[in-house]
């Protein structure tokens, strides 16, 4: 089954393709797509897994904020770092967000 409501963006020179929903469960995945090679391959997975929630782009980290988990909203904000290839919470933006 294919998936939904996923992020699919460029970063460097790889497709990215993040989170999403598959029909049964909400994702937390995130796989990367060469161009060059014309081949995906699975990248570190986000903390949480979520749909319907906002990327950005932002000094060479990607951050996924918000979203619906499959249960309830979710305000969770975190990170990505392609140099470490790790996922990390960030609160003061979460909270910042939270609070305005």
């Amino acid at each position: 089954m294919g998936h939904h409501f996923v992020f699919i963006f460029t970063l460097h020179t790889s497709r990215l393709q993040v989170g999403g929903f598959d029909g049964s469960i909400r994702l937390s995945s995130v796989e990367a797509y060469n161009p060059d090679t014309n081949s995906w391959r699975q990248v570190a997975s986000m903390n949480t897994a979520r749909s319907n929630f906002g990327i950005e782009v932002l000094d060479g980290r990607i951050f996924a904020l918000g979203g619906y988990n499959g249960f309830t909203t979710t305000y969770a904000t975190e990170a990505y770092d392609h140099l470490e290839d790790r996922w990390s919470e960030v609160r003061e933006e979460t909270e910042a967000l939270v609070e305005s």
